[in-house]
């Protein structure tokens, strides 16, 4: 299983491209997503991560270089694994997960639940709390041919845990002291690329591509 650290980092208001960037120039901690659990998809793109926290929120960043981008969608809860796609799979030590989708200008799917099967989809006013800041800009566009390079920067804040499990009925569990271990996976896919690709920061074990395996994710360690 493998371990990131979640330091802690002060950030800028309003919260912004900007600020969310800087807060994270001062994380040196870089991860990489070049787990390629499925033969049948080989290619490899290049993909890190960096992630840390501010008293009220988490952030996120990728950078990606990969042949191909796409980015068609651009309303909430889209299909947007079938573009240049990164994903931040979160579970808070219970059953239940996280998964937020987002393709490579900053449109975003996110869902709840146990399972692939079981999922609840986050209301689109929750989901506009995530500020979401990509290099490509945030107009749709059809896929074209590369190489590319890009990079999203994410900030989640705490509030939208809160409020998006009060929504589901769903007990709230997320908590925010400065020393918690949580369980989590991110991945770089792309379904409708002409070269279709599945990669994991944890390594998965299963037959088909299927990046809802919560026994397979990593840990995310939260620092002082």
């Amino acid at each position: 299983m493998k371990t990131a650290k979640v330091r802690f980092t002060n950030i800028e208001k309003p919260i912004s491209e900007k600020s969310v960037s800087g807060a994270l120039e001062r994380i040196t901690e870089v991860y990489s997503i070049d787990e390629i659990p499925w033969k049948d998809y080989s290619y490899r793109p290049q993909v890190t991560f960096k992630i840390a926290r501010t008293e009220k929120g988490l952030l996120l960043q990728y950078n990606v270089r990969e042949e191909y981008i796409r980015a068609v969608y651009s309303k909430t809860n889209d299909p947007v694994y079938e573009d240049s796609c990164v994903e931040f799979f979160l579970s808070a030590g219970r059953n239940s997960y996280y998964n937020f989708e987002f393709n490579c200008i900053g449109t975003a799917l996110v869902g709840f639940g146990t399972s692939r099967q079981d999922r609840k989809w986050i209301a689109s006013k929750n989901i506009e709390q995530i500020k979401r800041f990509s290099s490509l800009g945030r107009e749709p566009f059809k896929e074209k041919k590369g190489p590319y390079m890009w990079k999203l920067s994410i900030y989640i804040p705490f509030l939208f845990f809160e409020e998006s499990l009060k929504d589901l009925g769903e007990l709230y569990n997320f908590p925010r002291a400065k020393a918690n271990s949580f369980r989590a996976n991110l991945y770089k896919c792309g379904d409708k690329l002409s070269i279709p690709h599945y990669a994991a920061w944890n390594k998965i074990k299963a037959e088909v591509p299927d990046f809802h395996r919560p026994e397979y994710f990593g840990k995310l360690v939260f620092m002082e």
